[in-house]
This record gives C-alpha cells, structure tokens and sequence, in this order.
C-alpha cells in the first residue's frame, strides 16, 4: 500500500508556486480512483494534459490537472502510454496480452486527431509488428523540402516490458511506419526517446527473464536501424524503467530492481550525450529496519 500512495503522489502531482518567495510546493490532485498505477501523463501545454491507466482508461485535463474527464474506457485494454504532437494529434500505446491478466485488447496502438475525442486503432501497426507498447516519443524538426523550411513529426512507439523487443517509427505524423524487430540487441524495451532523428535512447532489459534480466540503455546514432549498449548494470533482477534528457549532452533513466533483498536503488546521469553513464545511489544509507519503519 505505501509504494502505491507514492506512485499516486508523483504520477498526479504538480508544483504551485504560493505568493512572494516561498518554495514551490507540492499538491495531489483530483483524479479517477483506480486500485493500480497510473501508468502516464502528458501535457502539452501548461493547461492541457492527458493521463492513462491499466483500466483501459484515458483522462484529458482543460485546467492544468485540476480536473479530469474521461475521454474513453476499453475493457481488457491496458494503457501504458500516451503522446500528443499537439491539441489534436495523440497516440496511445496499450501492453497487449499474454503479459498482465485480465488484458485482451491486442491492439497495440491507438490514435486520436480530435484532442482525444475519438481514438480509432492504427491499423498499420498490429501485433505482429510489436506485441506491446510501453513507450511513445514525438520529435518535430525542421527540414529543407524544395527550397523552402518545413517541419517534420516523427512518432516512436516502443516495446515491451517481458519481450519481444520491437520499435515502429513514422516520419510521418502517424501516417506510415516501419518497423523494427530488436530482439538481437535485447529482450525487452520500457522507454524511448530521440535527440534528434539520428540520435536516440532506450530503456531496456537483457533478458526476458526478470530474475536474470540487467538493465539496459542502448543508443542509436543512425536513427533506429542500428543499435550499440551504451550502459549495463551489474546486477541482475533489474531493467531500465524511464529516461529524461534534459539537454542534448546531459540525461537521466531509473533503475527499476525486482530484488527484495536489495534495499539501494539507482539512477543513472550521463554527460556527455549518452556515450557514457554513471550511477548515483537513489538514497544511501537505507536499512530494512528503516523500510519497515
């Protein structure tokens, strides 16, 4: 129960700045009741922001996260992640089956291009092409078409935690893909995300199975084809959950450990562009005197 009132706590939470010059503080919001993880969440401005959740549920916020209505609710459908390019252009990503009970929606990923609204499947995307989707990541850039200055919207879906390892992108906005079966390189993906259209990250695991699995960050540099592990932890029992970048050159990602006998956990920061990653301890000292505490 405490680990799921902290999950609850960082997933819908969002900082408020009080009047004058306190410290921003932290509130928890109005959201659905629901017995498991919500999974993700999205903005893409400082108002509009969407949620989803293993109920086969998507929530939109008009308010900044002050409140919520749900948009859609699939049964057997589990929601692991959602992207929007903007207002209108989302993606949603469910786990597909054969992994948690109870999911029976093999369907990988769903679209939306009326704000949530209506979502309909994305029928150039199945489960022969990826079983599962844990990750999605949107990247819109400039580029030359004909002498004049456009943009381009590049969508990675990626997938998933248990295996096989797969990746679709559509350069695109969602229009076509292509797909990449990444199982030589790992067994299972949880996050992507790109720098750039050449240069992009994932959160992976060695294996499939938990107890021999070492977490994984591999990174591309030729924009998915091919892939190099650029960090592997020691330690079994262990897979790489999420990734930030804040800049080009500086990037985080947790270590998740199924260990219960393990009681220090780890991030992992590089500095310069991903080539290498140091870990930091997530909290020294801990005990499990304390834990039970």
């Amino acid at each position: 129960m405490k680990s799921f009132i902290i999950l609850v706590l960082i997933s819908f939470a969002l900082p408020v700045s009080s009047l004058g010059d306190s410290q921003p503080q932290w509130r928890i919001l109005n959201t659905a009741p629901y017995g498991g993880k919500q999974d993700d969440i999205f903005f893409i401005n400082h108002k509009i922001g969407w949620y989803v959740n293993g109920d086969g549920s998507i929530y939109r916020s008009d308010n900044g996260g002050e409140s919520w209505s749900r948009q859609l609710h699939l049964v057997g459908t589990y929601f692991r992640a959602i992207t929007f390019v903007d207002e209108n252009l989302g993606f949603a990503g469910n786990i597909g089956v054969d992994y948690f009970p109870g999911v029976s929606d093999s369907q990988p990923l769903y679209q939306t291009k009326d704000g949530g609204t209506n979502w309909t499947v994305v029928k150039d995307v199945n489960d022969q092409d990826i079983k599962g989707i844990c990750a999605l990541d949107s990247l819109t850039t400039d580029y030359i078409n004909a002498g004049h200055l456009e943009k381009r919207t590049t969508i990675y879906a990626a997938g998933r935690v248990g295996g096989p390892a797969k990746l679709v992108i559509s350069r695109d906005a969602g229009t076509t893909w292509k797909k990449y079966d990444l199982t030589k390189y790992t067994a299972m993906i949880q996050d992507v995300k790109f720098i750039n259209e050449s240069i992009g990250f994932l959160c992976a695991g060695s294996e499939a199975d938990i107890s021999k699995a070492r977490a994984q960050i591999l990174k591309t540099s030729d924009g998915g084809t091919t892939w190099k592990t650029v960090y592997q932890s020691s330690r079994s029992l262990e897979i790489t959950w999420k990734c930030s970048f804040p800049t080009d050159k500086v990037g985080y990602a947790s270590i998740l450990s199924f260990d219960k006998d393990t009681f220090q956990k780890y991030v992992v920061k590089t500095i310069d562009g991903g080539d290498t990653w140091q870990e930091l301890p997530l909290a020294v000292g801990i005990t499990k005197k304390l834990v039970k505490l």
